[in-house]
C-alpha cells in the first residue's frame, strides 16, 4: 500500500510519518500518535472525517506550506474518494512507522489495518446483501403509498376550502 494519495485538485500528498509530523500533530492537535497501539484511536477516527482531515493537514503541513494550500482548500480537496485514499496512506505510514520503530506495535497495528479493511468489506457486502431484500422494497412501496395518500388527502382539502371560500364570495 502507498502512504501517499491524492486529493481532487490532483496534488499529491506524502504521509511517509517521521517523529517531526508525529510531534507537530501532538502540538497542534493534542493527539499524542505514539499512543495508538491499541486501535481504539484509529476506529474513532476512522468514523470522524473532520478530525482526520484536521489530522491529515496536520502531517502534510510542511507540504501545504510549501504549495500555498490553507486547511480549509487542503479540507475542500478531500472528496470521497480522496479521502479513503489518505485514510489508507495514513494508515500505512503509521504502520511503517511502527515497524521500523516498534515491530511488535507496527505488526499490530498491521494486523488492525488489515481487520479494519475487512470489516469494511463485509459491512458493504451486507448492506448490498440487505438492499436486494424484497421486504426493503415493500416497506418503500407501502411508506410511498401513505404519503401519496396523505397528498391526496391534502389536495383534496385544499380543493373543498376553494370551493367553500368561492361560494361564499358569490353570496
Amino acid at each position: 500500500m502507498a502512504t501517499t494519495f491524492k486529493d481532487t485538485e490532483d496534488r499529491t500528498w506524502s504521509l511517509d510519518l517521521t517523529i517531526g509530523d508525529i510531534k507537530r500533530v501532538k502540538t497542534m492537535l493534542d493527539i499524542d500518535l505514539l499512543t495508538i497501539s491499541d486501535g481504539s484511536f484509529l476506529i474513532e477516527l476512522s468514523r470522524d472525517p473532520w478530525r482526520l482531515v484536521d489530522l491529515l493537514y496536520v502531517i502534510a503541513k510542511p507540504q501545504a506550506d510549501k504549495l500555498e494550500v490553507s486547511d480549509e482548500d487542503f479540507g475542500s480537496a478531500m472528496g470521497g474518494a480522496a479521502l479513503h485514499d489518505a485514510s489508507d496512506a495514513f494508515l500505512e505510514g503509521i504502520t511503517n512507522f511502527f515497524l521500523c520503530w516498534q515491530p511488535n506495535v507496527g505488526a499490530t497495528l498491521e494486523k488492525l489495518h488489515g481487520k479494519i479493511r475487512e470489516l469494511e468489506s463485509k459491512a458493504t457486502d451486507m448492506t448490498k446483501e440487505k438492499l436486494e431484500d424484497q421486504r426493503i422494497d415493500t416497506a418503500l412501496e407501502v411508506g410511498f403509498s401513505k404519503v401519496e395518500a396523505q397528498m391526496e388527502e391534502a389536495l383534496e382539502n385544499l380543493s373543498m376550502d376553494g370551493d367553500s371560500s368561492q361560494s361564499q364570495q358569490e353570496s
